[in-house]
């Protein structure tokens, strides 16, 4: 058995007679025009997300360029105090050194000079290399910074792109329901 009822068919403005027997009632009905207004709005709202979440990416990676920025010089610097320890540690050998010579009654020549001289290139080799790392790490670094930062454009203009695409995909002088 059927029931009939009365609905109201915006696509026609009229009054309607349905029956409960398994189909839709003619026009479509209401519920089918709501899905159009809200599935638009759904779409817009997840475009937006998605550009949202593309500019906090972009911010998240301009804060690490920032800090491999800070990392790189923190490696310099690291690289030249390294040296500096080197070379205080260094002269403080060759201190004991020389004391050591003169209180045995060597005279500075010949294998004892020798002996100071091989050890102050050791030193200063000791401090080239200590520098040239500190330089390294620094480099690796900036090229880090730059990758991230890099990247973080790339974010940014996804983010305009996705938004620019929702506001023109998006037709607002079109009523919703519609």
């Amino acid at each position: 058995m059927s029931e009939t009822f009365n609905y109201y068919d915006p696509n026609t403005g009229k009054i309607e007679i349905g029956g409960f027997n398994g189909s839709a009632p003619s026009g479509g009905g209401g519920f089918n025009q709501m899905l159009g207004p809200i599935s638009r709005g759904l779409g817009f709202a997840s475009g937006v997300f998605d550009a949202l979440k593309s500019f906090q990416a972009a911010r998240m990676y301009k804060g690490q360029a920032k800090q491999y920025k800070l990392q790189a010089a923190q490696a310099k610097e690291a690289g030249f105090q390294t040296g500096m320890d080197i070379q205080r540690e260094g002269n403080q050998v060759l201190g004991e050194m020389t004391v050591a010579f003169g209180k045995s009654g060597s005279l500075l020549e010949g294998s004892p000079l020798l002996v100071i001289a091989d050890t102050t290139q050791e030193i200063q080799r000791g401090i080239g290399r200590a520098i040239e790392q500190g330089r390294i790490e620094e480099q690796a670094y900036l090229h880090m910074a730059k990758q991230a930062k890099q990247a973080g454009k790339a974010a940014k203009l996804a983010g305009i792109g996705k938004l620019t695409q929702t506001l023109t995909g998006f037709n607002m002088t079109q009523p919703f329901g519609r």
